[in-house]
């Protein structure tokens, strides 16, 4: 038989009072749901467009790497090639390249001289004889080697005053010349503190060595005896 209203089980109190609870805490689980779905479809769309953007620098970075290793080779054909090459000729020659590739970020190009210690006095004078009358060697002070910045060709007129200081002083600048110098190839360094207009700033430098005109430099100890500079 039908149990009649009387004796039908009344729900409880807790039970009614329930319900609503249940129905907001089921929305603010859906309202968090939704809202990890979009935090992290976000992210996925700043990521991607970070990947992108760092691909692109990354790009260009090599781009811009593989020009100036370029343009190292061809001034190495240049000093190989001719008998001597003056101030006038290595800005002839930068200014011809520049119209043909493109060099953004590229500071400087400069010629270090290996000179021995017994040649610097005469090292010296003859940078002075040739228009640079206040040509000196920094650091100064005895060193077994020197190899100090006789040439610079930029489009930063500061970096001029560069001239005269050697990078074989530095150590971290000395390990890369010596590593160009035995591998016979351009190096290129990691992050260096190095001069500028305003007294130093970050960058990187690429060393690439120039050797004695006919002179072999197939072996190491061939390079170490015939180089000229970098």
């Amino acid at each position: 038989s039908s149990p009649s209203p009387e004796t039908l089980p009344m729900p409880s109190a807790f039970r009614i009072s329930s319900l609503p609870l249940l129905a907001c805490a089921l929305v603010l689980c859906l309202t968090a749901f939704a809202w990890q779905q979009q935090h992290a479809l976000s992210g996925k769309v700043l990521r991607a467009g970070f990947d992108a953007q760092s691909n692109q620098t990354a790009a260009e970075l090599q781009q811009r790497l593989q020009a100036s290793e370029q343009l190292l080779r061809s001034i190495q054909a240049l000093y190989a090639s001719s008998a001597e090459v003056g101030r006038a000729e290595l800005a002839s020659f930068f200014a011809q390249q520049q119209a043909n590739a493109n060099f953004a970020g590229l500071h400087n190009i400069s010629l270090s001289i290996l000179v021995l210690p017994e040649q610097r006095e005469a090292f010296v004078d003859s940078q002075r004889q040739a228009g640079v009358t206040d040509f000196a060697i920094s650091p100064g002070g005895t060193r077994a080697l020197y190899a100090p910045i006789s040439q610079i060709v930029s489009a930063v007129p500061a970096s001029q005053t560069d001239l005269g200081r050697d990078p074989l002083a530095d150590p971290e600048q000395q390990n890369v010349l010596t590593q160009a110098r035995d591998r016979g190839e351009a190096v290129l360094s990691g992050k260096l503190r190095l001069s500028a207009a305003n007294g130093s700033a970050e960058g990187f430098i690429i060393a690439s060595p120039i050797f004695a005109r006919g002179k072999a430099h197939g072996s190491i100890d061939e390079r170490r005896s015939n180089i000229l500079g970098w």
